[in-house]
């Protein structure tokens, strides 16, 4: 089953709402440039992924080896502030992505709770 995304412009960011399945790397890239080419349509900075309708399967080498693929994701998400907040089962395989993000300098951090997402969303 593929992932679908839904985008809400809220006042001071934009709001991604994505159900579906995720289960290997490529699909993965695809939903990071998704998420780019969105926020710059939308001329917002800041984004809200809202993920808890979203099934992520890859394992934790995935996660890492994605890192290495995503150099030209990490080029376009400059300046881009991202948090996604998803449910405790994909919260692990998240926070393996959250890292490898971080180590490109790409802001995006992973939350159980959406209110912690938006304080530090818009802070």
């Amino acid at each position: 089953m593929p992932y679908f995304i839904e985008s809400t412009v809220k006042e001071d960011h934009l709001r991604i709402t994505t159900s579906g399945r995720i289960d290997s790397i490529e699909p993965v890239i695809e939903y990071g440039n998704r998420i780019i080419t969105l926020a710059a349509q939308a001329n917002m900075r800041r984004v809200l992924l809202d993920e808890l309708g979203l099934s992520v399967s890859l394992s934790p080498l995935d996660a890492v080896l994605l890192g290495e693929q995503l150099l030209e994701v990490a080029n376009l998400a400059q300046g881009i502030r991202v948090a996604a907040v998803c449910t405790p089962e994909n919260y692990e395989t998240l926070s393996f992505i959250e890292t490898s993000l971080q180590n490109r300098s790409i802001s995006f951090r992973v939350f159980k709770e959406e209110q912690k997402a938006l304080n530090w969303l818009l802070t």
